[in-house]
């Protein structure tokens, strides 16, 4: 990175975004290369299975409609084993789609993170050396995921109870109830955003320190202290254009009647833009790490991130305890 930590601490969300730019002009290559082969597979799976899901959705609606008319008949009897197959298929894919793109998400992850440290400290950085280290790394950003995901149900489920309240006290709040309805709907929106914030963060501190898990979760809380507003508005900046991606994606390939040709042809320039926007977003989550670090005045001790780093590829090993001297004299 050009810039040094006291200049860092100042950078908001434009000199965040630029910071991410200077590193992909400067180490396009090595970038490119993690992109082609760790989140452009990604990116891809995650918008063309409803290529595959929606058509066998569509099936065995249609099926479950049709099996009301010959139901206790051989007929019926068939096409109940033909829907049972289907069902079956269908969640035999939903399966592995998940466990496809979590394990894309941790290694692309793992994968960029890992190498803007690397570039912060002046190390030497190459790809087979980020593939080394990337398994490596799962395993932390995995326990980190798991206590991330338990969050997030947790406040969808708190979420989902405060709607319900508020469904309850209607006849009680009478005109009240829209107004309330909204500010809670803006209220969860906004703590959503945040919480995803941490999320974010909880995963670079999981790959650039030895926190992981929960104590992972409460040292972004901590590190996203005075930058909020910045990291929010990051969040915001890139899950708008992926949204408007997803659903470009839909309408235009997934359910349009437009010419193969087309369709795969604005495919690719989706997927693509995709994978660009997934790559850029990493890189600006792990620049915003080093802007939070400068703005606490935490100065990172680049020689101990360097050894951190190291630690992945066995080349370093904190001792816990000091070595009595007299154990070294012969």
């Amino acid at each position: 990175m050009d810039k040094e930590p006291e200049e860092m601490q100042y950078l908001g969300v434009v000199g965040v975004v630029k910071e991410a730019f200077k590193l992909m002009r400067s180490y396009g290559r090595l970038l490119a290369s993690l992109t082609a082969t760790l989140v452009l597979p990604l990116c891809f799976v995650m918008l063309a299975h409803h290529l595959v899901s929606d058509p066998l959705f569509d099936t065995l609606k249609r099926q479950q409609e049709k099996e009301v008319l010959v139901e206790g008949t051989a007929a019926g009897d068939k096409l109940k084993a033909t829907m049972d197959k289907e069902t079956i298929e269908l969640f035999v894919l939903g399966i592995i789609y998940v466990l496809f793109v979590l394990a894309f998400s941790l290694l692309s992850f793992a994968a960029i993170v890992y190498s803007v440290a690397c570039i912060y400290t002046g190390k030497g950085v190459s790809y087979s050396k980020v593939l080394s280290v990337v398994p490596k790394v799962w395993k932390r950003l995995m326990i980190t995921l798991l206590w991330s995901y338990l969050f997030m149900f947790a406040y969808q489920l708190s979420g989902l109870a405060a709607f319900v309240l508020l469904i309850i006290l209607e006849p009680a709040l009478g005109v009240l109830t829209p107004v309330l309805g909204i500010l809670l709907l803006a209220v969860f929106i906004g703590l959503l955003v945040y919480i995803l914030l941490i999320w974010d963060m909880a995963g670079v501190v999981s790959v650039l320190e030895e926190s992981f898990g929960l104590g992972a979760l409460k040292k972004s809380v901590q590190v996203l202290k005075g930058k909020r507003a910045t990291g929010i508005a990051l969040v915001v900046l890139f899950w708008l254009p992926n949204f408007i991606v997803s659903v470009q994606f839909q309408s235009q390939v997934v359910n349009s009647t437009g010419s193969l040709w087309g369709r795969i042809s604005y495919a690719a320039l989706l997927i693509s833009l995709f994978s660009a926007l997934w790559m850029m977003s990493v890189i600006v989550k792990s620049v915003l790490y080093f802007v939070c670090k400068a703005y606490h005045h935490e100065s990172v001790d680049r020689y101990a991130l360097s050894d951190h780093l190291d630690g992945y590829l066995g080349e370093y090993m904190p001792l816990k305890d000091p070595i009595p001297l007299e154990t070294l004299e012969p």
